[in-house]
């Protein structure tokens, strides 16, 4: 399904910040921004998933769908996505990692993006973990193009997350807005592994 809009200059002129959509940012000392540009009610669990990570160690840019239904039209493609407020942010980071969240009724992980190692890195240590991960085999999953989000701090080289929908749901006690509040084991394991990779580096 195509998008609604192209860019933020035509969402900004049909949708409203805080009725409609919600952007949680923080900038902080860190060499990584970590990004949900679909989070809320576009891609479910994406917000607290990256909130997490970032914890108060890492900058943070979440986009958030907050309509009490029909987010979608709120989604804008990873390529296209020039927040006037998000690129200001990718100017003061080295790297990017960037959640989303993919349909599939498989619990995996699809790790992207031009930072290889790192990429490589998260792949290792998830499956060690026993959550599967892997790269896709979708080009539109793997986060290569360097217009994308992921790739557009100052290295040039960021990780593109995708969680399927199954994953997700594993996640929380369920994927509505008061379910994702309540995080499972498996939550905190994901996040502690990116974490301590992303430190690493």
């Amino acid at each position: 399904m195509s998008d609604q809009y192209e860019n933020f200059e035509q969402l900004f002129a049909h949708q409203q910040e805080n009725v409609d959509f919600f952007r949680r940012i923080k900038q902080r000392n860190s060499q990584w921004l970590i990004a949900a540009p679909h989070g809320g009610g576009i891609e479910p669990g994406t917000s607290e998933i990256a909130n997490a990570i970032a914890g108060f160690t890492h900058s943070l840019y979440i986009f958030e769908g907050i309509k009490s239904s029909g987010n979608n039209i709120l989604h804008i493609t990873s390529t296209q996505f020039d927040d006037p407020q998000l690129l200001k942010l990718l100017n003061s980071v080295k790297s990017v990692l960037a959640l989303h969240g993919c349909s599939g009724n498989k619990q995996i992980v699809f790790v992207g993006g031009l930072a290889d190692e790192v990429r490589d890195s998260i792949i290792e240590k998830l499956n060690q973990a026993g959550i599967k991960a892997e790269v896709s085999s979708n080009p539109s999953l793997q986060g290569r193009d360097m217009n994308n989000i992921c790739n557009r701090g100052i290295s040039g080289r960021g990780i593109q997350i995708e969680l399927t929908e199954s994953l997700r749901m594993a996640m929380f006690l369920s994927l509505s807005r008061s379910g994702r509040r309540i995080e499972t084991q498996l939550f905190k394991t994901f996040v502690q592994i990116i974490q301590e990779i992303i430190k690493e580096d």
